[in-house]
């Protein structure tokens, strides 16, 4: 079965040679038991390590079934062990948090069986070892013979023709071991037995061969009875025979419910990073959105997803470039960025019965925000209903007053503006909004169409500089916009401008417009727009859309500029923003500080596991067996970790404040993010962890256990 040749093995420590194996030449068979003694130290272990694939050798050959094997990669030579051998330890080497059933289990689930399947087969071993009452016992519970059964069990399992024995009975009296030795001589049959002793004596009976090494050199070989085995060779197959993923997970739940008080303590440091690192990304986002509604002046219709058109060149709109837009658009709605005053219903107050308007000033919008808090009555449905939204910060000023007022007519102030007949439906508030909004479906552009003169503001140029020029405004019954001048000199009447809403901007035409000069020292334009008159050509467009940033690109495309009033940026000089920037990088710090203290913590833990994942190696599983096991344990983990933590932080919301501030601005998206990133940090210490624990190889394993 195995043939070694001219084999020599060296050991380099500290740049001191060693030579621990010296020109061994053997051949071994199956159905032999074979006895390898010798002093401390004389590399009986080193001989056993080597032809068990747990070492390997540097001149020579050793041959498997006529295979060479010094061309084996590390991968092939797991895959030799783990298809060919199966040890039993002087230390036991059994996973202690396991019961005896599932150290059975363990090695013949590597075959690709269901766990019930291998329960029944795992059944039958332990009761040949004479375990059967002992099934459910832990193995930190068990005596060191009921162990070392165990373990023997295990081997057998494995279904291996090669069992390495180091040191069996070494940590055993001498009755058990007496008794061990006997377990070994019955379940020998078709095995290469190979064991390693101090205690020659108490094997002797059963061993039908005996190696004796001294000094890295085989010194005798005696042979009780010649074993005859026809030299059969065959092709070996070293691919990798892939544990099953959910018999990994099934051992990494295992792993994790065992070793309950090391998981509860790894679940802790992860949940309170998690809540710690929600806290900070909440915190984030809360400030990034406070800044996302920061509006461009100029507009009071500051709604998030506005959007306003417009031509560079200040041309009437294609309307055929926005037949594909998505979102819902209105025309030359430049009615939306006028602020008006008006009041609701009246109020008693006092005992003189005097009364009081409730009044304040406010813009239109057609359109709902996305995002809002409705506080009382209804949202607007009939034509004449106005649905009021306040701007979040102003909310608790007036929103308590304004119950009393559902169903009340809106009287607005300007005595222009008549035939709009609305009625407060509802209110409620909103970070979108930057003054008051009266939210209606009615087309209230008519209505409203003489009083968007309020935003035409006027300028010429003196000596090269753009200036502000004043203007008042009339009733007029004109068809044309009338302006009055005053100036002292009518040169100034060939470089005016007026613009709509910042927006529009058109030199302002003696043909368009009537004009009246009154010589003055002061410069002043009064602008006018009578009832009647009506923009027939689109010069501006609103667009209300789910996805601003989307139609934003879609109009620059089509060559139109576009503005979202909503939408002004953040202020680079606000020292607002550059205590958020520091606040970022604080943060930033705070969570690499938070994942450095919880990455150090979590390899302390996992540490104390690299025995039982060595354990899990020498059965067979391979290192990428063990990284997936490793990874679905920390996964888990901080999945688990991530729900309580979002728990946490709901249950927080309902007394702190500022953490329901911060739980209103979170969302799908924000928890992925959150959890895609603990997650990342979870495998991020797995692969950490996976590169400690592949120092410690199975040889590595051995050597502590019997050196």
């Amino acid at each position: 079965m195995i043939k070694l040749q001219n084999l020599y093995k060296y050991y380099n420590t500290n740049d001191i040679v060693t030579q621990a194996l010296k020109n061994v030449n053997l051949e071994l068979h199956k159905n032999e038991i074979v006895a390898i003694v010798g002093e401390s130290g004389s590399g009986k272990t080193t001989l056993l390590n080597v032809i068990c694939g747990v070492d390997n050798y540097d001149e020579g050959e050793m041959y498997f079934k006529g295979n060479e094997t010094s061309y084996f990669s590390i991968e092939d030579m797991e895959c030799y062990r783990k298809k060919n051998v199966a040890f039993i330890y002087q230390n036991y080497n059994i996973i202690e948090s396991y019961t005896v059933l599932d150290n059975v289990i363990v090695p013949l689930m590597l075959e690709g069986i269901s766990y019930e399947e291998a329960k029944v087969e795992a059944l039958k071993i332990i009761e040949r070892v004479g375990l059967q009452d002992r099934i459910d016992s832990k193995g930190a519970n068990l005596s060191g013979g009921e162990k070392q059964r165990c373990v023997i069990a295990r081997a057998l399992a494995s279904k291996c023709e090669i069992l390495a024995c180091d040191e069996p009975t070494g940590n055993l009296d001498s009755k058990t071991g007496d008794n061990i030795v006997k377990l070994i001589k019955e379940i020998a049959t078709d095995k290469l037995v190979l064991i390693v002793t101090h205690n020659y004596d108490q094997i002797e009976s059963i061993a039908t061969r005996t190696i004796k090494i001294s000094d890295g050199q085989v010194i005798e070989d005696y042979k009780k009875n010649e074993i005859i085995e026809e030299n059969i060779d065959e092709e070996l197959n070293l691919s990798e025979a892939k544990c099953p993923n959910k018999s990994i997970l099934l051992f990494s739940i295992k792993n994790i419910i065992n070793k309950l008080k090391s998981s509860i303590f790894s679940l802790s440091v992860l949940t309170i990073l998690s809540v710690l690192v929600m806290f900070l990304l909440l915190v984030n986002i809360l400030w990034h959105e406070n800044n996302k509604y920061t509006p461009i002046k100029g507009f009071e219709n500051t709604i998030y997803n506005r959007v306003v058109v417009y031509d560079e060149n200040h041309d009437a709109l294609n309307m055929d470039d926005f037949s594909n837009i998505d979102g819902t658009i209105y025309k030359n709605s430049f009615y939306e960025d006028t602020l008006l005053s008006f009041s609701i219903g009246v109020s008693k107050i006092g005992k003189d019965n005097k009364y009081m308007d409730f009044t304040i000033k406010g813009c239109f919008s057609p359109q709902m925000p996305i995002k809002y808090e409705h506080s009382y009555g209804e949202l607007p449905s009939d034509e004449n209903d106005c649905y009021i939204l306040f701007p979040e910060e102003t909310q608790d000023k007036y929103i308590d007053k304004m119950m009393t007022f559902i169903g009340e007519p809106i009287n607005f102030k300007d005595k222009e503006i008549s035939g709009l007949n609305l009625v407060l439906s509802g209110y409620g508030y909103s970070k979108e909004v930057s003054n008051l909004t009266f939210i209606t479906p009615k087309n209230v552009s008519k209505a409203l169409s003489k009083i968007t003169v309020n935003h035409i503001d006027a300028y010429t140029f003196i000596d090269g500089k753009m200036v502000d020029v004043g203007h008042n405004y009339f009733n007029s019954n004109e068809n044309k916009p009338i302006v009055y001048l005053t100036a002292p000199t009518k040169d100034i009447i060939s470089n005016l401008y007026f613009k709509f809403n910042d927006i529009y901007v058109s030199e302002l035409s003696i043909d368009e417009y009537k004009l009246v000069y009154y010589e003055s020292k002061d410069v002043s334009i009064s602008v006018m727009i009578p009832f009647d008159y009506e923009i027939n050509d689109v010069f501006e467009l609103s667009i209300y859309t789910d996805n601003p940033d989307k139609v934003i690109k879609e109009v620059e495309k089509l060559g139109y500029l576009v503005i979202q009033p909503g939408k002004g940026g953040i202020d680079e000089q606000s020292n607002d923003n550059q205590y958020a920037i520091v606040f970022i990088i604080v943060s930033v710090i705070a969570v690499v500080i938070l994942v450095f203290i919880s990455y150090i913590i979590l390899s302390k833990l996992y540490a104390n596991k690299i025995k039982d994942y060595n354990i899990f190696r020498s059965l067979g599983y391979t290192k990428n067996d063990m990284k997936l096991m490793v990874n679905f344990e920390l996964v888990i983990l901080t999945i688990v970790g991530i729900l309580l933590s979002i728990l946490i932080v709901l249950s927080l919301s309902l007394f702190i404040p500022l953490i329901n501030d911060l739980m209103k601005n979170s969302s799908i998206s924000v928890i992925l993010l959150f959890t895609l990133l603990m997650i990342v940090f979870s495998l991020f210490i797995s692969s950490r962890f996976n590169k400690k624990l592949f120092k410690f190889t199975v040889y590595k394993t051995f050597y502590r256990e019997v050196l």
